[in-house]
């Protein structure tokens, strides 16, 4: 006899099969192990917080059984995940626009069947998003708690992990034992990201010692392949290596093979950083435009040698004040302090075009390009970013998509 459950249960009979990586998409994978402890909170607020600086982003809940990112995020779905998998629907009739940036593929709930998935049907499931990966900069999966193969399959496609507990023992140990279970499934989701400094160099060999603070040099295993780059305030260069040597004792270092060519990459890529910073606009005024005496106030969420990125609230903005795109303006941008090489932080008066105008509830979101800048005062907005992000590396707080 075939009931609603039928093809769900001719999928599962299937065997298991381990799920690809997404390629083209930083996949992220959110798990704890335990049920309760905030797992879900985590993954809907981080997913609106990438939205809000800019990435699309994908958030798959992915606890296929018991879903319920939808209702914190009070989107009652018509289709879901379960629909996707018997062919009713497609991905994007059941994708959920959360905003203009975040989407929610919601899963289902109540459903027995589903709480049985294997790799098999999260295969099908991959093959499926693969298609959709190219409209999105980041996928946030949402695991469902314990350690059954659909979380170990999810943990194995990601780039990243974010493992959540609480300092419960109950908590704990739950991550542990997922953890022990990854290990066992010869977990290779991790991309780590440390900081060295090259130390000496031989014409085969460079020596690096790190600069992030913490155990890293046990990560790296000889004959480990390592991508690396190497940002400097006039050009940044990418290379392959291979590490042929590591040590953890009172100078830790790891040893590479020294690359044949260095391949330089887009400069802006590295020099772009994320920080608050205050920002100051004055339109440039046509003679028949209004022209404002104080300049309104707003704040920088990015910057880099080339443009910065603002948001207005728009209860601040005078009714006089008009704003488009392709308009010119007049910008005071005041930076913070950065240890040594800016101690007094650094201010930039200058001009630029607006490319682009995104509403955000009461805000805008800008994107202006810089269009009359010294070319000292360029460099020096480069050199600014480029000891912010030296910062942000000591510290070990630095993230970015190289």
């Amino acid at each position: 006899m075939r009931d609603q459950a039928t093809k769900l249960r001719e999928i599962f009979s299937g065997s298991v099969a381990s799920t690809p990586t997404f390629h083209n998409t930083y996949a992220i994978t959110v798990a704890s192990g335990k049920g309760g402890v905030g797992k879900t909170t985590i993954s809907v607020n981080l997913a609106l917080a990438l939205g809000e600086l800019g990435y699309s982003v994908l958030l798959w809940d992915a606890d296929f059984s018991l879903a319920n990112a939808n209702v914190l995020l009070n989107l009652p779905p018509k289709f879901t995940v379960r629909d996707i998998l018997e062919g009713t629907a497609t991905v994007e009739e059941t994708l959920l626009a959360v905003n203009e940036k975040v989407w929610l593929l919601p899963g289902a709930s109540g459903i027995v069947e589903l709480a049985r998935l294997d790799g098999h049907t999260l295969t099908t499931l991959h093959a499926k998003l693969s298609a959709m990966e190219e409209k999105f900069s980041l996928i946030i999966s949402d695991a469902a708690a314990g350690i059954g193969p659909d979380v170990l399959a999810l943990c194995q496609a990601a780039h990243e992990l974010l493992l959540v507990t609480t300092p419960e023992p109950t908590a704990l140990t739950d991550a542990y034992g997922l953890l022990k279970a990854l290990a066992h499934q010869d977990f290779h989701g991790r991309v780590w990201r440390h900081t060295f400094v090259i130390d000496h160099a031989s014409p085969e060999l460079l020596f690096l010692t790190p600069l992030t603070e913490g155990e890293v040099v046990s990560v790296y295993e000889v004959g480990d392949k390592v991508v690396c780059y190497i940002p400097t305030p006039v050009k940044a260069y990418q290379f392959e290596s291979v590490v042929v040597q590591n040590r953890s004792d009172t100078v830790p270092y790891i040893v590479l093979e020294r690359p044949e060519q260095l391949r330089p990459v887009q400069r802006r890529r590295f020099f772009r950083v994320r920080v608050l910073h205050s920002v100051k606009l004055l339109p440039i005024s046509n003679e028949n435009e209004a022209s404002l005496d104080q300049p309104v106030e707003a704040y920088g969420t990015d910057i880099n040698g080339g443009g910065v990125g603002i948001r207005l609230d728009l209860r601040k903005i005078p009714p006089t004040f008009q704003l488009r795109e392709h308009q010119r303006l007049k910008l005071i941008i005041s930076l913070p302090p950065v240890e040594k090489a800016f101690p007094q932080g650094l201010t930039a008066e200058l001009v630029g075009e607006i490319l682009w105008i995104r509403h955000n509830g009461r805000s805008l979101r800008i994107g202006i390009a810089f269009t009359n800048i010294d070319r000292k005062l360029q460099e020096r907005v480069i050199a600014w970013c480029f000891a912010y992000q030296c910062k942000l590396l000591r510290l070990g707080l630095w993230r970015d998509e190289v």
